[in-house]
């Protein structure tokens, strides 16, 4: 409760509604003596706009103006016989403000009233936060799309390598739009970086209560919006600089000095136009290259790795006719890299080895845009897209047996890299675009915003890769660590993996359609309905070319908004929305480097660095791998039958059993809003559970089918669970935002539960997103109950909080900003192999039939707490209209170094072998016993090396100019 009070006294953030792409609308009444006034002519201007736009307050008084880019506006009110009234109004991204004014009647000399734009909070129930281009340039840190999205409550970074986890959803299910492109990487879900800092207009995070025009996701939309030109020349010159030497090392003993070398990042914007009121333009670039210092886990070796990071933009805005506006935009990047890990992987490298010696990633982004006036109270929007995107060297090197064998333990990599970097590209594609149509309806039953529209959307991906260069990976339980080295233990529980790619060009085809409809129902002033109704059509094929979904869905997406007072300032709302994700390739299976056979067999011979060898006596990874090959070979290689444990054949192991439908998620809230003087406040509860889970059947129902290679094999159902898997979200944000002259605040807080029976994130003994419920997946060997028990999920957080400070003296200005954290759960869990201690009931088990056991409950154990107080200083130089400027931040300025990484390793009989002297249990009707069963590592829940802190204070500097 300390938690708690500590954050909600520091309440704020920043409010948001829904409008689908890179425009919003404004609507609102015109009354006099509180009856409806018709005919009142209404203009609005704005810098943003090429031309003025004037429309007239139909029977209910109501007007709307649609199709505007997110700016400020000024709204003047003209009718004969009443005073001309002016408002200005701050139209959010994606946004949908009202301003509602009331007309008197004329005196005998006329006068214009000026009225605040602070009458209204925002108009509907949807939930989010909107970040402007100012904002994120006062903060301190890093102003792009990522660092935007962190500052919303309802979100975190706990998915793998600090993937976004937006209202709960799984990392890979929240949708990312730049310009109005979908620009999630294909696997990760995560937002390229193809966006330029200074580029950036606006970002809008959206978090419940989501328009119908939005789609394919079950966690949020995070839409951005690049800067246009104008009628007047601007731009900004940015240098960034950075310096590992300037950043205070963890506390580890026995680290290396700081690396140091100064890392530049230089970025250039110019917008302007060509021709005025007719023909804008923007460009922008960056070229950044940077040095760091990382180290491996556990083995704590420092290596460097380096970035060359070079993005290009273009946007051309052309106002056709007075009506008629053509959008082109244009994104490309070109990053290169050297000393990474694979982009599907934790990240957890033993040794040098295992790093990724030079990778690149081509990005372009495409996208073409239409929108007009039809009629005064109509328009229409058209947009075409495509994103093009390419991994090139990304694994081993070598087809060597020894040197390019992956070694897999408990999910660290040891020897070579994963995948395969000779194999050829990676190319993860996709092409989409949208087309609707708006009509204002101004009735005695209030006023209707009627918008239809429909998608279409393509990604597909081509890729000859396999999970190694040498097409071989060792799946070992444990290791040795002495020092600086990693000795792998080869015994009874060791798998030796085969994963022979297929020949020739065989890509994945993931299309969906989709058409929506949306009412937006003012009844009245007190009361806004929104209903919404969307409906998915599914038609996909994996990579090798089997139909994977051909199926439609629903979903309904409905609010209420009432005014308590009629004045605008305190609101009610609350809404029911079901949204549903894309499928995913392969419905589930995270294919991580193309498509291929896999043949697992038992590693046969002598243990290799069991524990009871002395340090001086372990062998290295590759004399371990030697050795373990020589018996290989002596007992036929890949033609050996006997030692055989699994076959995964995407022809012959794996079926569709019927079509897949699209992982769904159900969601309702409650909330409340108020206006205040100079601010407001909001909070809303939310709860969702997820539906329609990707789950693999194995069982004495799905039969058995015998190969091209004549191996008899247990046949996988790949279905949807309703009955077994559990996901559920609960939470409680609050968030607000006041200023007064020239100081603000603003932030959020979130109470959250994130619980379920599957982490779909990052699973032990099963392959991610695809769950295997107790009663689906060789039940008679994995049914027993702790291999899912129900408990908090890895990316659930208690406590999270961001609380900002911004103020201005003079030419000076400064900001704060403080972040909390509370920390993330972990379990202790382990593999074990059931088929050690329980009898064959008939199966092949050509499938994996290892699994987790959970030795403690899930997420009985929890991280530290962060705390960062993050802050900036920033001094301007105006000289004949050009403002130079000096930046700097000091990022986590108290230097806290809480483990947020720590050591989760679990030993069993199964990974460590019979030498470890630990028993093999019956997990059916036995409970282990820690010392007699398992052991914890002596690292668990401690650090395990520089890289498990939060990052250490750190400085960075930035000098420019706008103009």
């Amino acid at each position: 409760m300390n938690k708690v009070a500590a954050v909600l006294s520091l309440l704020v953030a920043v409010p948001c509604s829904a409008q689908q792409g890179t425009t919003g609308e404004l609507t609102g009444r015109v009354t006099s003596a509180g009856q409806a006034l018709p005919g009142v002519t209404v203009s609005l201007s704005s810098e943003s706009l090429l031309v003025n736009r004037t429309t007239v307050t139909g029977e209910n008084g109501g007007y709307r103006f649609t199709l505007l880019p997110p700016a400020d506006y000024l709204l003047r009110f003209e009718l004969q016989g009443f005073t001309t009234a002016e408002k200005r109004v701050h139209l959010s991204l994606a946004g949908s403000a009202r301003a509602d004014v009331e007309l008197a009647l004329a005196p005998l000399r006329e006068e214009i009233v000026v009225q605040s734009d602070s009458q209204r909070v925002a108009g509907d129930a949807s939930i989010g936060a909107n970040f402007r281009a100012p904002l994120l340039e006062k903060l301190p840190g890093p102003r792009d799309i990522r660092a935007a999205v962190q500052l919303s409550p309802n979100v975190n970074s706990l998915g793998p390598r600090n993937a976004l986890i937006i209202a709960g959803a799984p990392s890979w299910d929240s949708l990312f739009l730049a310009d109005g492109v979908a620009a999630n990487e294909y696997l990760s879900g995560q937002p390229h970086d193809v966006v330029l800092e200074d580029a950036i207009q606006e970002v809008a995070v959206l978090t419940g209560a989501i328009s119908a025009e939005y789609g394919r996701f079950t966690g949020g939309v995070v839409t951005t919006l690049t800067k246009s030109g104008g009628n007047e020349f601007s731009g900004s010159l940015r240098e960034s600089v950075t310096n590992s030497a300037w950043t205070k090392q963890a506390p580890w003993p026995d680290q290396p000095d700081p690396l140091n070398h100064i890392n530049h990042a230089l970025e250039i914007t110019l917008g302007g136009f060509v021709v005025k009121d007719r023909l804008w333009f923007f460009a922008a670039s960056r070229n950044a290259q940077s040095t760091a210092r990382r180290f491996t886990l556990l083995t704590n070796i420092a290596y460097p790795t380096t970035s060359d990071d070079k993005r290009w933009e273009g946007k051309i805005t052309n106002q056709i006719t007075a009506h008629h506006i053509f959008i082109a935009s244009y994104a490309k990047t070109a990053f290169a890299e050297t000393n990474v890990t694979h982009v599907r992987t934790s990240g957890d490298v033993l040794d040098l080895g295992a790093l990724i010696p030079e990778r690149w990633q081509p990005t372009r982004l495409v996208a073409l845009t239409y929108n007009g006036t039809l009629t005064a109270n109509s328009a229409a929007e058209i947009q075409y897209s495509q994103k093009r995107y390419a991994l090139r060297g990304n694994g081993g090197r070598s087809t060597d047996r020894i040197l390019g064998t992956l070694i897999v333990i408990s999910g660290r990599n040891l020897n070579a890299p994963f995948g395969c970097g000779i194999c050829g590209d990676d190319e993860r594609d996709s092409n989409s675009w949208s087309a609707k149509t708006s009509n204002y309806r101004n009735t005695r039953w209030g006023n209707h915003t009627f918008v239809i529209g429909g998608e279409g959307f393509r990604e597909w991906r081509t890729n000859a890769g396999t999970r190694s260069s040498s097409e071989f990976n060792i799946q070992a339980g444990s290791a040795r660590i002495v020092g600086p080295n990693a000795y792998p233990f080869f015994g009874p529980s060791t798998l030796i993996v085969w994963t022979h790619h297929y020949p020739g060009d065989r890509g994945s085809s993931l299309n969906t359609s989709s058409a929506y409809l949306n009412d937006r129902w003012d009844v009245s002033s007190r009361w806004t309905f929104n209903l919404g109704l969307r409906y998915d059509r599914n038609h996909a094929r994996d990579a090798a070319g089997r139909l994977i979904s051909k199926d439609g869905a629903f979903s309904p997406r409905l609010s209420a908004t009432f005014d308590l007072r009629n004045d605008g300032r305190q609101q009610l709302r609350a809404s029911y929305s079901r949204y549903a994700a894309k499928i995913l390739e392969g419905g589930g299976a995270a294919q991580q480097v193309g498509i291929f056979d896999q043949y697992g067999w038992r590693y046969g011979g002598p243990t290799i660095n069991g524990p009871g060898v002395p340090p001086d006596q372990l062998l290295s990874a590759q004399e371990a791998l030697s050795r373990l090959f020589s018996w290989f070979d002596s007992v036929s290689g890949i033609q050996n039958r006997e030692n055989l444990s699994f076959i995964t054949n995407p022809d012959a192991s794996t079926v569709f059993h019927g079509s897949l439908k699209s992982p769904s998620v159900d969601e309702r809230s409650v909330g409340y809003a108020m206006q205040l003087p100079a601010g407001y406040v909001r909070v809303d509860a939310i709860a969702r559970d997820w539906h329609h889970f990707y789950a693999v059947r194995v069982d004495k129902t799905t039969g058995q089918q015998v190969n091209a290679a004549g191996n008899t094999l247990d046949l996988a159902w790949i279905v949807n669970d309703d009955s077994e898997t559990v996901r559920n979200y609960r939470a409680i944000q609050l968030q607000g935002s006041w200023r007064h002259d020239r100081a603000s605040i603003g932030g959020g807080y979130t109470w959250s539960k994130l619980r379920g029976n599957d982490d779909e994130e990052e699973g032990v003994g099963n392959v991610a997103p695809r769950n295997c419920p107790l009663q689906f997946c060789y039940p008679e060997l994995l049914g027993y109950p702790r291999r899912r028990p129900f408990g908090y999920l890895k990316q659930d957080e208690r406590h999270r909080a961001r609380v900002w400070m911004a103020f201005e003296i003079g030419q000076l200005s400064a900001s704060v900003l403080q972040w909390f954290d509370s920390g993330h759960p972990y379990s202790a869990v382990a593999t074990i192999d059931p088929k050690s201690v329980l009898p064959n009931p008939g199966y092949a088990l050509n499938l994996n039939s290892t699994a987790a056991y959970f030795f403690s409950g899930r997420g009985a154990f929890r991280t530290d707490d962060v705390y960062s107080t993050d802050v900036s200083l920033q001094y301007e130089i105006p000289i004949r209209g050009v403002r130079l400027f000096v930046k700097g931040d000091a990022l986590n300025v108290f230097n806290n170094a809480a483990v947020v990484s720590p050591g989760t390793d679990v030993t069993d009989r199964f990974n460590s072998g019979a030498a470890s002297g630990l028993l093999a249990f019956n997990p059916f009707t036995e409970v282990p016993i820690e010392g007699l069963h398992y052991r914890l590592s002596p690292a668990f829940g401690n650090p395990t090396g520089p890289e498990s802190y939060q990052m250490p204070r750190t400085f960075q500097l930035a000098v420019g100019a706008h103009f």
